[in-house]
């Protein structure tokens, strides 16, 4: 009888110590992955805000008849994308982009 309850309270502290460890392990990961996504939304905020200021500046660019070219694989081009995606902007030939319904004038280089 002295073994079985020998064997039992061992098995008893090993029970209690795995869970201990898995509760550890639960915590750490939690908290990570609440970092993981914080990070995550922060950088979409950001890169919205990017879009927005890239918007506005194009915005009063377009008075002008500017419109916009940014180079291939940039910041920029990533964010003018996004919104040529969301229809806020045009794509126009060569890799321009222009606010959707504005005059403008590419000039052409015939030499």
């Amino acid at each position: 009888m002295a073994i079985l309850e020998m064997i039992i309270k061992v098995l008893t502290a090993a029970g209690s110590l795995i869970g201990t460890v898995l509760s550890i392990y639960n915590f750490v990961h939690t908290r990570r992955k609440e970092a993981r996504e914080r990070e995550e939304k922060d950088s979409a905020r950001q890169e919205q805000e990017a879009e927005w200021q890239l918007l506005e500046a194009l915005t009063k660019a377009s008075r002008a008849g500017l419109v916009y070219k940014p180079d291939t694989g940039s910041p920029e081009y990533r964010s003018a994308e996004r919104l040529a995606e969301r229809n806020m902007l045009e794509r126009l030939p060569g890799g321009h982009y222009a606010i959707p319904g504005q005059n403008f004038k590419i000039g052409i280089d015939e030499s």
